[in-house]
């Protein structure tokens, strides 16, 4: 894996935990063991936490159950959780447990989801009662010997329990029973089977609540703003003695944005593809190959398409929200221009002449980047972004004796043109 890639998993865990631990209270209820129904605030965290605690908060006061304490809970509007004891067709081993699972069909059949703390889905199915089966999908590892020679091969092999417990499951309505064969394994066929199912069967609990959709829509927007780019060369070069100014030029560019609603609701990946132009010019005194001082002008061009990843975090609540970003951008050169011409003895200065061989500029740079900004809906209730944002490349010249780090601050502007 490439070094930015592996560097990239640290702002990610940063984010990632900052938002699973921050509490978020929004209108909902709990309903007591009793049947009693009581209103005010649900701690609305991941779906990993959701599963095993239930914090409640009514007239200031804060309590968390366990799923034995409760019946259920839910978020007015958003999400709705049963109490059920799973257990697991192909582990008789191991014991039944009880869970708030999330409900995302109701009828005749439920169909329940709950995301275990190795971030890994699951589906249980109940016809009735307190229990849930669970819909079972394994990838198991396979090695074994192969060939003329003792060689191992691995392949995964599909372990579609679930189809099976579908089937018995199904056996009321042949019809939808025949389409568990070709079933995948995902929320949006699993939901859609046991609703055909429920409407197949007909009787008692349609009506009953189920958590809202989910639906993981992208968006796509322009980004356009100011940047303002420091460079330092330092090594064997005769530009250590140049004091390049900032260069300001503008920055625009495309950005994709995927949100991560079963991981957080808070969390999305930002993508972004951005074009930034760079010029830097200098004149200065200099020893570097003579014993004596002499003038030289440099000049620098760079045009890059930064690639910025990043996982953005975005505040809940209110019509301006804050939000904050942390990546990496892998920078592709476009092209890349250093020059220096030389004073000549009647003060002229003689004709430009490259800096560095060709094979010494670097076709692709990176660097860690980060931004603080503000989210809020604007003309036609599109998603804008104000955003200050900081990044930090390895520079131009590919080689280890010459450090040619580039420093980047941009004021971005991003619209959404989708809703």
């Amino acid at each position: 894996m490439p070094r930015f890639l592996r560097l990239l998993t640290l702002p990610l865990l940063a984010i990632s935990f900052g938002a699973l631990a921050q509490a978020d209270f929004r209108p909902g209820y709990v309903v007591q063991p009793a049947g009693d129904t009581l209103r005010g605030e649900v701690d609305n965290r991941s779906d990993v936490r959701n599963a095993a605690a239930c914090r409640f908060r009514q007239a200031g006061s804060v309590r968390e159950y366990a799923p034995a304490e409760l019946l259920g809970f839910g978020l007015t509007g958003r999400k709705v959780y049963r109490t059920r004891t799973v257990t697991v067709p192909d582990s008789a081993a191991q014991p039944a447990r009880t869970y708030f699972l999330e409900v995302l069909a109701a009828g005749p059949a439920q169909l329940y989801y709950r995301r275990d703390p190795g971030g890994i889905d699951h589906y249980y199915i109940s016809v009735g009662g307190q229990t849930a089966t669970e819909l079972v999908y394994r990838r198991v590892l396979l090695q074994m010997a192969g060939g003329e020679w003792v060689t191992m091969v691995s392949r995964y092999q599909e372990k579609n329990l679930f189809r099976g417990t579908l089937a018995e499951t199904f056996a009321a309505c042949p019809a939808v029973q025949q389409q568990v064969s070709s079933l995948q394994y995902k929320a949006s066929s699993l939901v859609g089977i046991v609703e055909r199912y429920n409407a197949c069967v007909g009787g008692p609990g349609a009506g009953q609540p189920v958590s809202a959709r989910r639906s993981a829509r992208y968006s796509l927007g322009v980004v356009a703003g100011v940047g303002v780019s420091q460079m330092q060369l330092s090594g064997y070069t005769s530009f250590e003695q140049a004091n390049f100014p900032s260069s300001v030029q503008p920055v625009v560019g495309l950005r994709l944005g995927i949100p991560m609603p079963r991981l957080n609701e808070k969390l999305s990946l930002q993508i972004e593809a951005l074009y930034q132009r760079q010029r830097y010019e200098s004149e200065y005194t200099t020893r570097f190959g003579s014993s004596s001082a002499y003038r030289e002008q440099a000049r620098v061009a760079l045009n890059y398409l930064k690639v910025p990843f990043m996982l953005r975090y975005t505040y809940p609540r209110g019509a301006v929200r804050p939000m904050v970003q942390l990546g990496v951008s892998p920078n592709l050169s476009l092209s890349t221009t250093a020059e220096f011409r030389q004073q000549n003895l009647d003060g002229s200065y003689g004709t430009w002449r490259p800096a560095f061989d060709k094979e010494a500029l670097s076709l692709f740079d990176w660097g860690p980047t980060a931004s603080v900004g503000v989210l809020t809906s604007g003309l036609g209730g599109r998603q804008l972004t104000l955003e200050a944002r900081a990044e930090r490349s390895t520079g131009f010249v590919y080689i280890s004796a010459i450090n040619s780090e580039l420093w980047h601050y941009q004021l971005l502007l991003g619209v959404n043109l989708t809703k």
